[in-house]
């Protein structure tokens, strides 16, 4: 049952996929089905072939995620009949199907990637097609396969803009070297095939009205985006054999994702991982093996053409495949992380299989070729199986089962219900990347902008989101801290719109926490906090000591205190952000003189950023009352661990009735204390805009 769930009928969820890799493909179809215009109506940066894929899928055999795993698996179905027919070029029937074999397997490791709807796996699909026919009408110069494999190419435009016009550039420059009888037909064939397809795609847009949109959203703004943001690029080579830094900084972007949810804790506490440069290197040649197997093709290939036996069939199929390898490479855009690296081993896959065909000739070569396959599919099989158990718990929904991690499944399913429980018709905004939840809950966005991505054209996107957000004051609105690991926080780079949910909203119920899990925040709208806030001015006339362990406290002042203590804005609150030091703790005193029914309220927690974090330390929060002559008298004290007590991912609420000082100055102060000797942790720990109610505001 396992291998079943990883070779196509079940899907499963990672913090990436739930915001872009599957949620959008699924909320964008239902959204054209509801008769709304993507581009204009909802902000798209892809090209439309996928979502009105799915839109007709939808129509045709139900809005559900079983339809989405059906389409899927067709999709892969198909490209593994056409990696088998390309095999068969270079490999008799045994050899071909062992290809299509290292294939499913490449499919396991290509998660999310096939395993789920996507963009690229669309793209491929129809691309390895269409050089199937490319390939075929070599023979005898064809025209109708030609034409065919134009109109595929262009299909493949219309679902990934940048693999597939690289690709039919590829194809037409292939038919360049058929022979010259039949050379400008073909040529001409293939034309006309992609122009059919494209220039009926563009009339169809046109007269939709959108056409403008379209090119705003998926053509300036990638550029644009490229332009103003630095994404992962590929790890350097060299030196090959050294531990990269960088490459273990982002090791959730670089590994294998299905690898890495499985075997990330062993790996990272092995001698082999922490000792040596072993796994460096080998993460290192597969980001760098498809452009080496390309070149290594290309120069077998032009020594032939040198040698006067460039034009035979083989030599013509060879150099086909060295072109679309070309193709997937200029057309491999940043993030150069994992999941995008996946899309260039199809073509490298096929390249290989060509440069080694002739060697297995030798009957060695192929028995050892035999038990490589072999265990590459016992390593796969056992990956697929191990990875199926562990995200085996179902998230059951309206639209259908998706399958997770238990702590990732029950933060999903309680959210899940509690939005069905909402009132119907009420719009859905999930910040900052998460349209997933609007498909599963069977809601509409709140805004055209299903993604806040850390870039935009638009230099008004917040004031856009914050306006559709006010003329529907009946918009349900969660907010996610799970986001992206190599991409800024959702409060630096939508910094206005961040400051209109803290101002505006506050939590209504928190779901989720703890390692490996999601995070969600069910927003509610609230009027401003009474009472006076101790934040502002009156945090600049406050006390910062740092109480040593065992010493006496010393005052802080100057930028060391801006550095342990500060008023920010959190996930979604504004704090009173108090660093950790190794020394002992972080107080911080106001001096009050209450009235009779006075009373301070605040609450503590650790950032809901952190909640995910395994490594977060406890925290010991304290709330104490001086007043001179007399001890220091503690009214709260409680410790927060939310790595290892997921119920700790909750912000507890804290009033203190200072009555019993009434008319006597005070200091009253919130204290925050980390481990002994670990690490200061300035993002970690804070206290809610903590304020002095008066009895009549309370």
């Amino acid at each position: 049952m396992g291998v079943a769930r990883m070779v196509g009928h079940i899907t499963y969820l990672s913090a990436p996929a739930l915001g872009d890799k599957f949620g959008r493909r699924l909320q964008f179809a239902d959204d054209i089905l509801h008769g709304r215009t993507l581009y204009r109506d909802v902000v798209v940066y892809a090209f439309p072939g996928i979502f009105y894929l799915t839109a007709a899928a939808f129509a045709v055999a139900g809005t559900t995620v079983g339809t989405a795993r059906s389409l899927a698996a067709l999709l892969f179905a198909i490209a593994s009949a056409a990696v088998y027919l390309l095999a068969r070029w270079s490999h008799g029937r045994r050899g071909a199907l062992a290809i299509v074999l290292l294939f499913v397997c490449y499919r396991v490791w290509a998660f999310p990637h096939w395993h789920m709807l996507s963009y690229s796996s669309l793209a491929v699909t129809l691309v390895l097609v269409a050089t199937w026919f490319v390939g075929e009408a070599l023979t005898a110069g064809r025209l109708v396969p030609v034409a065919v494999a134009g109109a595929l190419a262009a299909a493949a435009v219309l679902g990934r803009q940048d693999v597939g016009a690289a690709a039919a550039a590829a194809l037409g420059t292939a038919l360049v070297f058929h022979p010259p009888a039949a050379r400008a037909r073909s040529v001409g064939a293939f034309a006309a095939g992609f122009a059919l397809v494209l220039g009926s795609a563009a009339l169809a847009i046109w007269w939709s009205g959108f056409a403008l949109d379209l090119v705003r959203e998926t053509i300036l703004a990638p550029l644009w985006g490229v332009v103003h943001f630095s994404y992962l690029g590929r790890p350097a080579l060299w030196p090959l054999w050294r531990q990269d830094a960088a490459l273990r900084e982002n090791a959730f972007s670089y590994f294998p994702p299905v690898f890495f949810d499985r075997y990330w804790p062993a790996i990272s506490e092995s001698a082999l991982y922490r000792q040596t440069a072993v796994i460096d290197a080998a993460l290192k040649l597969v980001y760098h093996l498809p452009w080496i197997v390309l070149l290594l093709a290309a120069l077998v290939t032009l020594a032939r053409w040198r040698r006067g036996a460039g034009g035979d069939l083989a030599s013509r199929r060879r150099l086909l495949l060295v072109l679309l390898a070309c193709a997937f490479l200029a057309a491999f855009n940043r993030p150069h992380d994992w999941v995008h690296l996946l899309v260039l081993y199809p073509p490298t896959l096929l390249l290989a299989a060509a440069l080694v065909g002739p060697l297995l000739r030798r009957r060695a070569v192929r028995v050892l070729g035999w038990l490589a396959v072999g265990l590459a599919g016992v390593a796969s099989a056992r990956l697929a199986v191990d990875f199926a158990h562990l995200h085996a718990t179902p998230i059951p929904s309206r639209r259908g089962t998706l399958y997770a991690l238990p702590a990732q499944a029950r933060a999903l399913t309680e959210l899940i219900e509690a939005l069905e429980k909402a009132p119907a018709g009420a719009p859905l905004a999930a910040l900052p990347y998460h349209p997933l939840l609007n498909f599963l809950s069977g809601r509409a966005g709140a805004t055209r902008y299903y993604l806040v991505w850390p870039i935009d054209r638009n230099a008004r996107r917040d004031e856009d989101v914050i306006a559709e957000l006010a003329r529907r004051p009946d918009a349900l609105v969660v907010y996610s801290p799970t986001e992206f690991p190599h991409f800024p926080r959702f409060r630096q780079y939508a910094a206005v719109l961040f400051g209109y949910l803290v101002d505006r909203f506050t939590v209504d119920r928190a779901f989720g926490g703890g390692p490996g899990g999601f995070s969600f925040l069910l927003l509610r709208q609230a009027p401003p906090a009474p009472g006076r806030s101790l934040l502002g001015p009156a945090l600049a006339d406050a006390q910062v000591t740092v109480d040593p362990h065992g010493g006496l406290p010393r005052e802080i002042v100057g930028p060391k205190r801006e550095q342990l203590v500060a008023e920010a804005l959190w996930p979604v609150r504004r704090v009173l952000r108090v660093s950790t030091v190794p020394e002992g703790a972080v107080a911080v005193a106001w001096r009050m003189t209450p009235a009779a029914g006075d009373g301070l309220a605040t609450s503590y927690g650790v950032n809901p950023e952190r909640w995910s974090d395994p490594f977060a330390p406890p925290v010991h929060f304290a709330v104490s009352v001086r007043e001179a002559g007399s001890a220091e008298r503690g009214v709260m004290a409680a410790e927060v661990d939310a790595a290892r007590r997921p119920e700790d991912c909750r912000w507890r609420e804290v009033s203190v009735d200072l009555s019993a000082w009434a008319g006597r100055p005070i200091d009253v102060v919130l204290r925050v204390t980390g481990p002994a000797q670990a690490k200061p942790e300035p993002e970690l720990a804070g206290w809610g805009d903590p304020r002095v109610i008066r009895a009549a505001q309370e």
